[in-house]
């Protein structure tokens, strides 16, 4: 049994109107800037204005920062292609930065809680953060020997930041965990309103793409030959919403769909039918094959009343999603790919990916040191779409070991919790989900950008469970003791005594 942690009270008035303040000044600034055409200083405003409001909602509200930080990941994409769509394409973008930035905040709470890491038993994140500065070290290295891919110190820098700001949002939550339930709410209510908002926006830009889109896909078509993205036409694009590819946009919901399995809320049902009518039309197989992974592992941990609830859900899936395909041209689209899982030997995306892992494996095996961070695409002339593949080019064998010792820990942690947490009906989605990004890590990088924030989550709030199993038997006289040598935050120590009182 969970024990939850009483509510914490609320913040001070004038807590509340410096955030709100913050919000408007920066709100207001990034408009005046989008209306005059101040492009250069538009795109530097944005990431600083998100980490100002960033900071005023850290220190003031923290978990409306968790709710910031999520939304920040969602929506950037599709500000920056507004941005381009006024100002003209440009392919590095300062604007891009945003969430990354905005994810780092959260390092203040290692430095704050670094007392009690004792308590908490990180060294998961810590061997994954291992793996990482490896990587970023031998990427500097060869950069200065005139050895590396990277076109630029910073573009190893950013690298560095794509890795581990995700990482840091994750232990953030997982210092933080006597504030699970305020947290799990947060997640769910964000993630319930993004399948609603992204879901519905998705459906809508493969019927009537809008120019800001078209104009991206062109750009992405003519510069780089994404062509598996479809075409900047009405029923030809694979959706992708407001981030920025299909791939992440389907991570996006097969997390937002397993947790909204286990929500109560009104407007569940238009969220399912938003949500999954738009993973359909993203036309990602990898993700449509992770959720089946993700139903899986949930289903093996649910029991009696959830287990109910998640049959009855599935039988009405179909019947949800069913008015969508009475539409001739989407009818088509997903029955098309569908039908390639039964011709896999035919498919040529999958003979293009079984040819890429036998030359790069090979070849990556003779370089054990790796070629550290980069931006790099391509390798020996193949894409890397694997993120088994990445892992080794940019961390080598050392580095790739350290970082998958790390995510071993993290999934053994989250398998006690979700294994003994019966009446946390959500804890298993979070093991889930870090198993379906697990088993897409065959055809894509997982820990990186948006799809990264969101699996480091899953990981924060899993192990969060695991430890406040682990406390919830302590005494309030045994957690204080616990306090005096800096073991335990002094605030669970305050709810205790604040309990015990009443």
């Amino acid at each position: 049994m969970i024990a939850a942690a009483p509510p914490l009270s609320a913040p001070p008035r004038a807590s509340a109107s410096l955030v709100w303040l913050a919000a408007a000044a920066s709100l207001l600034l990034v408009i005046a800037l989008f209306l005059t055409g101040r492009v250069a200083l538009l795109r530097l405003a944005i990431p600083v204005g998100a980490v100002f409001v960033g900071f005023a909602l850290y220190f003031r509200r923290p978990i409306g920062y968790l709710h910031f930080t999520l939304w920040v990941w969602f929506l950037t994409p599709l500000v920056r292609r507004l941005v381009d769509w006024r100002a003209g394409f440009e392919d590095q973008n300062l604007l891009l930065l945003a969430p990354l930035l905005v994810s780092m905040i959260a390092g203040l709470t290692c430095l704050d809680r670094r007392r009690t890491a004792a308590a908490v038993r990180p060294i998961s994140f810590f061997f994954c953060a291992a793996g990482i500065f490896y990587g970023f070290t031998v990427g500097l290295i060869r950069w200065r020997l005139h050895d590396s891919d990277a076109s630029s110190a910073g573009e190893i820098v950013y690298a560095l930041l794509n890795w581990l700001a995700p990482l840091i949002l994750g232990l953030h939550l997982y210092l933080r965990w006597p504030m699970y339930e305020q947290h799990k709410q947060a997640i769910q209510k964000s993630f319930l309103w993004a399948t609603l908002i992204l879901g519905a926006y998705g459906v809508y830009q493969f019927v009537a793409p809008p120019p800001w889109d078209r104009l991206w896909l062109e750009h992405m078509l003519s510069d780089i030959g994404a062509a598996s993205f479809g075409l900047p036409e009405p029923f030809q694009t694979r959706v992708w919403s407001t981030l920025n590819s299909p791939s992440v946009f389907a991570d996006m919901l097969v997390t937002g769909l397993l947790l909204l399995f286990f929500e109560r809320s009104r407007v569940k049902p238009l969220a399912v039918v938003a949500g999954y009518s738009s993973f359909l039309l993203s036309l990602v197989r990898t993700s449509w094959l992770g959720w089946l992974v993700g139903l899986a592992v949930v289903a093996r941990r649910s029991g009696g009343r959830q287990m109910t609830r998640l049959l009855l859900w599935l039988f009405l899936l179909p019947a949800m999603v069913a008015p969508l395909m009475l539409i001739p041209q989407i009818a088509a689209v997903v029955t098309q790919r569908l039908q390639t899982f039964l011709s896999i030997k035919k498919d040529d995306s999958a003979q293009i990916r079984a040819e890429e892992y036998r030359v790069l494996l090979s070849s990556l095996a003779a370089e054990p040191f790796g070629q550290g961070l980069n931006q790099v695409q391509t390798y020996r002339g193949y894409m890397m779409d694997s993120g088994i593949l990445r892992l080794l080019y940019y961390f080598g064998w050392v580095g790739a070991a350290l970082f998958l010792i790390g995510i071993g820990l993290c999934a053994r942690g989250m398998s006690l919790s979700s294994a003994r947490s019966s009446a946390d009906l959500v804890a298993p989605v979070y093991r889930a989900v870090l198993v379906a990004m697990m088993f897409e890590m065959f055809s894509e990088n997982t820990f990186i950008g948006p799809t990264g924030a969101i699996v480091w989550i899953c990981i924060g709030l899993g192990l969060s469970v695991h430890q406040t199993e682990r406390v919830s038997s302590s005494s309030a006289e045994q957690l204080e003791l616990l306090a005096q040598e800096n073991r335990v935050p002094s605030v669970l120590v305050a709810w205790r005594t604040e309990a015990r009182t009443h």
